[in-house]
Order: C-alpha cells, then sequence, then structure tokens
C-alpha cells in the first residue's frame, strides 16, 4: 500500500492543520501495510522536520492553494499511490486516485460574517469540488461531522472521524509555580472572538492576573485595526505573536488558566492540549469544544459578556486538583494507540478495492490441488478452459516444472471425470449452465481470421506518432469467446502525456474503417506509467503475464518490465529483467521545468479526459466502479475481470468444486478466504 499526502500546511510556523497534517505523516509509515508514503511538501520542508522512515518528500510551492490548484493538477507527477489524504479541505482537479479530504469545520458556511466575499465564493465552489471527487471525507469531531452532512449533504457513512492528535503523559506543574495568566492560542481572526475576549478581561475585575494572546494575525482590515487598538491600550494584554512548540508548551504548563471564546472549532488542539497538561479551561459553548472536553471545561455563552466574565473568575479559582485528575482522562482518551488504530481504519477504508492476495483461497498459498482448481476457476467465469502451460505459468506455488502441474490436473480429472475434463492440455471445470461447458470445436481459425481482418486497422494504429506499442490482451491472447464477439482486445502504450490524446485518436480512426465495435483498447497507459498500481492482483497479473506483443517501437520498455509485482503472485513466470534506464524515477522527473510544449500537450490531455470522462458519467459509467478505472495516464475500459459479479461467481465455482471433491478441503478453503 501506498500512499500520498498532501503536506503542504506543514510549515515553520505551525498552524494547527499544520500540526494535524505533521501528526499524519508521522504516523502513515507505521501503519500495517504501509509500502511507502509520498509527501508534497514545500521545499524547506526537510530543513526543520525529520522524514519518517519508508517517505519520500516531493517539493513543492510553499502555498498550499497554489500546489492544490495548479501543481497536482491531473496527478502531473505521476505519483504511484493506490490511496491519498488530503487534510486541508480540497483535492486536486483531475484526481483520480481513491482519496480522503478532511473538512476541519464549515465555519465559512455557518458564519459567513467571520469571513470575507471572495474567500466564502471561492471555499464554497472548491468545497463542491471535494464533495463529488472525495471517496470520503474526515474530521476530527462528531459535531464537525454533523456540520459536514446538514451543509454538505454528505452521508454519514462517507464521513470518518478521528482524533487529529495524541497526547502524550506530562510532568504537571503545581499552582505555586503557575504565573498569573489567562492563555489564549490560536490565530487572530474574527471567528475566534478575540475581541470580546480581550474587552472582556479588561472589565473582569482580575487585575492581578495577565492576558497573553499566542498565535499569528489571520485578518485584516477593520478587524486588525480595533485589534491592535485593544492591545496596545491595556498594559495587562499581551500579544506574542507565533511561538515555537517548545515555548507555547511552558506557556500552556505555566499557565493559570487557558480561555478559547471561539465561535466555532472543529475539534480545538490547544483546549486540548491545555487541558493534558493540568490547566484549567474556559470555552465557548461550541460543539465540538464540549465535545473534545467532556466536562471538564468551565462553559460560556461567546456573546453574552456577563456570563464570560463571571466564568473567568470562576476560572482563576478552579480546583487544581480536579485538573490534575482531568490530565490524566485526557492522555487516556486521547492515546497513540487510539489514534494509530484510527488512522488503520481510515487507510483500511481507502484500500478496500484492492482483492485479497490470492482471491478465492485466501492470503495463504494453497497445496497442489487446490492451486490447479483456484487457477483454472478464474478461466471458467467466463466459461472457458486452461491450457498446462499457461496454468504452470499463472499457478500460485514454485513448481519443478509443467509436467508437475499437467500431472495433478490429469489426475484430478481421471479422478473426477464428472468435474473436470482434460482435452488437448487443456483443463476444464465442468458446470451444469450449458453455456460454461467446453468447445470441441478450436476457436484459433476464428482467431487468426479476426487477427487478419484488423491488420490494415493495427497497421493505422501503428503510424500513429503517439502510440508507441501495441500488445494483444484479454480474450485475444487467449483464444477464447471470439464466435460471442468477434473483437481485438488490445493494450496499447503511449508516448509522454498523451494516453487520452492517442484513444481520441483511435477511436477516430475506428470509427472511419468501421470497426468502432470490433476493435477494443481494453488498456492505454502512458510510456511514464506503465506500473499498473490500481489493482495489483491476481486478475491483473493474470492479464499481464500473457500479452502478446504486436509492435513496439524502439526505446519503449515492454511493460512487464515495469510490473515486477507479477511475480509475488506467479514465482513460475519468466523472469524478467527490469531495465530502468529509459523510465525516468519520481525524483528525475521533479528535477528541472518541464517544457511549455509538454505541459501544452498535457492540457490538451487532461480537456480530451475530461470530454470522455463527462460522457460516461452522464452515462452512469462511474470512475473506480464496475471495473471502469482511469487518471490522466491509464485508461482501463475492460471491465470484467474486476466486476463484483466476476469475484462472486469465482469463488461459488471454487467453493462447489472443492466441496463435491472433499468437504474437509471445502471447510479450509472457507476459513482461509473468510466466507
Amino acid at each position: 500500500m501506498r500512499i500520498f499526502l498532501d503536506a503542504t500546511t506543514i510549515t515553520r510556523r505551525q498552524s494547527g492543520t499544520g500540526t494535524y497534517t505533521r501528526n499524519i505523516l508521522q504516523s502513515l509509515p507505521h501503519i500495517p501495510g504501509t509500502d511507502h508514503v509520498y509527501a508534497a511538501a514545500g521545499s524547506d520542508t526537510s530543513n526543520f522536520l525529520p522524514l519518517p522512515e519508508k517517505t519520500t518528500l516531493i517539493h513543492k510551492h510553499p502555498s498550499p492553494h497554489r500546489v492544490l490548484n495548479y501543481q497536482l493538477i491531473g496527478n502531473r507527477d505521476r505519483i504511484p499511490a493506490d490511496l491519498a489524504i488530503f487534510p486541508n479541505y480540497f483535492m486536486p482537479f483531475f484526481w483520480e486516485i481513491p482519496s480522503a479530504v478532511t473538512v476541519h469545520d464549515l465555519s465559512f458556511l455557518s458564519h459567513p460574517h467571520c469571513y470575507s466575499f471572495k474567500m466564502r465564493q471561492w471555499y464554497r465552489r472548491r468545497i463542491r469540488h471535494s464533495v463529488d471527487k472525495a471517496m470520503y471525507f474526515l474530521t476530527v469531531s462528531e459535531a464537525s461531522a454533523r456540520q459536514i452532512t446538514r451543509y454538505l449533504g454528505i452521508p454519514r457513512d462517507r464521513i470518518l472521524v478521528h482524533p487529529p492528535c495524541w497526547l502524550e503523559p506530562k510532568q504537571i506543574v503545581p499552582p505555586e509555580e503557575r504565573t498569573k495568566t489567562l492563555l489564549y492560542l490560536g490565530n487572530m481572526e474574527p471567528k475566534k472572538n478575540v475581541l470580546t475576549l480581550i474587552e472582556v478581561f479588561n472589565h473582569s475585575g482580575l487585575n492581578n492576573y495577565r492576558l497573553e494572546l499566542v498565535g499569528k494575525l489571520h485578518a485584516g482590515g477593520s478587524w486588525l485595526r480595533r485589534f491592535h487598538h485593544l492591545v496596545g491600550g491595556s498594559d495587562r494584554v499581551t500579544w506574542t505573536g507565533y511561538l515555537s512548540d517548545d515555548e507555547v508548551q511552558q506557556r500552556l504548563s505555566g499557565a493559570s488558566g487557558f480561555i478559547n471564546l471561539s465561535y466555532i472549532e472543529g475539534f480545538g488542539l490547544p483546549h486540548a492540549e491545555a487541558l493534558s497538561v493540568g490547566t484549567p479551561c474556559l470555552i465557548s459553548d461550541d460543539a465540538a469544544m464540549q465535545e473534545v472536553s467532556g466536562g471538564r471545561s468551565l462553559v460560556t455563552d461567546p456573546y453574552d459578556t456577563a456570563q464570560i466574565s463571571r466564568q473567568m473568575r470562576a476560572l482563576a479559582d478552579f480546583d487544581f486538583d480536579n485538573a490534575r485528575r482531568q490530565a490524566t482522562e485526557m492522555w487516556e482518551r486521547f492515546s497513540r494507540k487510539k489514534y494509530m488504530e484510527s488512522m488503520e481504519e481510515i487507510t483500511d477504508r481507502l484500500n478496500s478495492g484492492n482483492t485479497s492476495l490470492f482471491p478465492g483461497f485466501g492470503a495463504e498459498r494453497p497445496n497442489k490441488t487446490t492451486g490447479v482448481l483456484a487457477t483454472a476457476s478464474y478461466a471458467a467465469v467466463f466459461g472457458q478452459p486452461l491450457s498446462t502451460d499457461k496454468m504452470y505459468q499463472a499457478f500460485p506455488l514454485p513448481v519443478g516444472g509443467e509436467q508437475e502441474v499437467r500431472y495433478e490436473a490429469g489426475r484430478l480429472a481421471r479422478l473426477h471425470p464428472g468435474l473436470f475434463s482434460m482435452y488437448r492440455d487443456r483443463f476444464h471445470i465442468l458446470q451444469h449452465t450449458p453455456v460454461s461447458n467446453i468447445r470441441k470445436v478450436d476457436d484459433r481459425g476464428v482467431h487468426s481470421r479476426v487477427r487478419r481482418r484488423h491488420q490494415r486497422l493495427l497497421r493505422l494504429i501503428g503510424g500513429v506518432p503517439m502510440v508507441r506499442a501495441v500488445y494483444y490482451s484479454g480474450g485475444t491472447v487467449h483464444q477464447n469467446s471470439l464466435y460471442d464477439t468477434p473483437d481485438l482486445d488490445l493494450l496499447i502504450v503511449t508516448r509522454k502525456n498523451a494516453v487520452w490524446i492517442s484513444y481520441l485518436i483511435i477511436r477516430l480512426l475506428s470509427i472511419i474503417m468501421l470497426r468502432k465495435d470490433s476493435c477494443c483498447s481494453n488498456y492505454l497507459v502512458d510510456e511514464h506509467a506503465q506500473e499498473i498500481f490500481w489493482q495489483r492482483d491476481y486478475y491483473t497479473a493474470f492479464q499481464l503475464i500473457f500479452l502478446k506483443q504486436v509492435f513496439r517501437k524502439p526505446g519503449t520498455m515492454h511493460i512487464r518490465q515495469c510490473n515486477p509485482w507479477i511475480r509475488h503472485y506467479f514465482p513460475n513466470s519468466p523472469e524478467i529483467s527490469i531495465n530502468t534506464d529509459h523510465i525516468p524515477t519520481l525524483q528525475e522527473r521533479l528535477a528541472g521545468p518541464e517544457p511549455l510544449a509538454s505541459r501544452f500537450i498535457f492540457a490538451v490531455n487532461l480537456a480530451v479526459m475530461r470530454l470522455f470522462s463527462s460522457r460516461w458519467e452522464k452515462r452512469d459509467k462511474k470512475n473506480h466502479s464496475g471495473g471502469l478505472m482511469w487518471d490522466a495516464f491509464r485508461i482501463k475500459l475492460h471491465n470484467n475481470d474486476h466486476r463484483p459479479w466476476v469475484y462472486r461467481r469465482y469463488d461459488d465455482i471454487l467453493l462447489n468444486t472443492l466441496g463435491q471433491i472433499t468437504p474437509s478441503t471445502r471447510e479450509n478453503y472457507r476459513r482461509a478466504s473468510g466466507n
């Protein structure tokens, strides 16, 4: 499992969103099943943030909005991730990797008066794209989840609530060593209700206390002028600006109380941190902060100045022993273990589309008998036999040679003639439905005629400069189903940034040659994106290993060289010599500026992608469903192998066959596969 994380909110001057993202980055490599993490971040991030193991930093512009809106469009870096997490409300356009987007709060919708008109409109437009494209929404409290459902109409089963941090046990500073300071920590902006906080404090009667404001300015105009006037007009109010994490921890531990009168919060990280160090807290009656507090803080109406003043005085007299007990409860409630469990659930949900290691018989490799049946069941789903030489190459166990597989298949056919047959070294699982039984007529003659019928079209496709290689795939390779659908199944490799342009050209050529429905471009891939990582499963490996090359232009790598993971499933498949001289690595692709011509071709490629994908979606053909998949560099239109009915039928055939041989084998299969 490879994960992409937008980490551009991690900066030297850490915000709440930046802290949230940093925690995700530190935890992802330690989630079981994680192979690698790719993190897009500012160019100087590695200078102040130690990177976890198995992490590659992709340097981007320091502005998160510029990265999301321009630099990550269409995954132009070809980041080979199985899933992605975007922790800052939005995701890039034309981004097709299964993704989760974090929405911390929806204050721009619930409290629009706290934002400018331009900002409100921009957030509304961009959040709609996230609603349409994200697989899941992440948020940090149940209160925020309710907001997402209310304002965005997202069903609850698409929202995952998880803690944004973990709280480590800390040394509690006793009250006699604390300063008489009430602390506010956060951005200085309208939604935080800072102006009311200052005004009420000045009239609260707490003359022997100081109010300390810690955080960045995040507003302008008349609000900023009023803020400076109030801070400058009181010698008991101090604004420190941004402070480092260590300085913040010292102030939280040493203050007499913490105050946050914000109108709305998604979680309230400073508030949780204050409770964890035994500092008494006064918070507004915001639902999210009360949820995090769990009754451990004083609460006030943020609009009622008299009530705020009373609660400030109560905060100064808060029972310290009670605060110490509450700190211990917060450590247990927001432990590192619970945080990791929630992150594992998120990645599991996003990665749920991937099939088991060996579909049909669970994660463990089978014995020879089960291996023969499981391999043959793949062909039986489509009512076809499987030759023993192909069975050997696609066998899940390392064996001495094809003769071992042939012997086991022949033995099963002799022992159970009503279940299996061997015809010209082709093993077939007999089924009750007539359409699925073995054809006695050889398809090879039909296959040759179908190929000859398309020779002219194939020559035209080979003459397209953007086409780099063509392979026969699917039924064309296995010489089956040609009576029902006499078409060519093709896998096509195109030049860099031109997979959708090539698809359009091939479609036009097929129409002109009157071969629109008989030449099926089942898979198209960019020559710099030939690794098939959407579904690195048994079925995809089976297709790739039996590709038959039609032509491959000089300098183009064979697609199997880019997919060495095939041997994980098929240890008897031919060795693949890996030569990466022609394919630049991710770091090499990011090293220099992209030529203007390449950027123009990429823009045209995205425009064609939008044309086709919009048309398909109107026909209710959704990406990542029904076996159809696409992004800016890969198009998978062969939908047979990854439809739910295929998996169900595969399991049914294998389970019924095993049950008729020996009940014990059937039960072993049930336990292994979880059926």
